[in-house]
């Protein structure tokens, strides 16, 4: 009986610690050691990637506004396509808040097609896709999924292949064309394969 009492304070301690220990944080960085503002700017990206790691989507929104303000003196539109980008991933995540999200996301992909960066375009589209559909805005996805078919066969790079070819077979899934769905989702996982080894 003593050592039944014993192993439940010990279960009950061992449950105990992850409460009343604290969580590391993501320390906001100081940007003043850095010289140039592209430093800056590779620095504040981190520590954006850093909150999405975390899930600590509130404080992301608010840190990707901030990236934008420092990109607000520059041509740096692949910066600001990744800060929209950011700012519309904390929206999705932080209670579904999906018309903030597609605001931001649209304009990530806009700055990603003046700095003609196919990743970050990559990126904002495959976002926008499910967006649309879930705040059903149909005729939204439709044409962005025409568009995305006229890309999807343009680059040689196998992750925004894998990426396009699975976001068409997302539509198509929704769309109950099974055998389209299987399609192109097959060809994203060969293309994934390919990228990623």
């Amino acid at each position: 009986m003593k050592n039944m009492k014993a192993y439940f304070r010990l279960l009950i301690f061992s449950l105990l610690i992850p409460l009343f220990t604290p969580v590391k944080a993501q320390q906001k960085p100081e940007l003043s050691g850095y010289k140039s503002i592209e430093a800056k700017l590779e620095r504040w990206t981190k520590y954006c990637n850093d909150l999405v790691d975390a899930n600590n989507y509130p404080l992301l929104i608010i840190a990707a506004k901030q990236g934008t303000g420092l990109c607000s003196h520059t041509n740096n539109y692949q910066k600001m396509s990744q800060f929209a980008y950011f700012t519309g991933y904390g929206y999705e995540y932080s209670n579904n808040q999906y018309e903030q999200a597609i605001i931001y996301y649209e304009q990530a992909n806009a700055y990603a097609l003046k700095a003609h960066s196919l990743k970050d375009e990559v990126n904002a589209l495959m976002r926008l896709n499910y967006m649309y559909y879930s705040v059903r805005k149909f005729s939204k996805r439709d044409t962005l999924i025409q568009y995305i078919k006229a890309i999807v066969d343009t680059t040689k790079d196998v992750y925004s292949q894998a990426i396009l070819n699975g976001s068409i077979g997302e539509y198509y899934l929704d769309l109950s064309q099974y055998e389209r769905f299987i399609s192109y989702k097959l060809k994203a996982i060969d293309y994934r394969k390919n990228a990623f080894g």
